[in-house]
């Protein structure tokens, strides 16, 4: 059995839960005729969840600029000292005179 006819079954009983795409021959499918695996999965991608008060939109990640991913995969982890900015601990430590 194929997709479109697997989503023709779940939705036999309520009409209301899909429709003719405009300018093409798709049909579009409201997210409620998904089975709730399914549903959960989509949700997921477009970082929501499901709630019985309805769906909860979730804060996105912050994003690290690319560029300084670039460098901290170039350099590796770089831990830095408390006591002053710019004052590395290990190895590259720049001994006080």
């Amino acid at each position: 059995m194929n997709v479109s006819r697997k989503l023709e079954t779940f939705v036999q009983d309520n009409a209301a839960l899909c429709r003719k795409r405009e300018g093409s021959k798709a049909m579009k499918y409201h997210l409620s005729a998904l089975p709730a695996e399914i549903r959960a999965a989509v949700l997921k991608c477009r970082n929501q969840i499901e709630t019985s008060q309805g769906l909860i939109t979730l804060p996105k990640k912050k994003q690290v600029n690319p560029r300084a991913r670039f460098f901290m995969a170039l350099l590796g982890k770089c831990y830095y000292c408390p006591a002053g900015p710019g004052r590395r601990t290990g190895q590259g430590r720049i001994a006080d005179a």
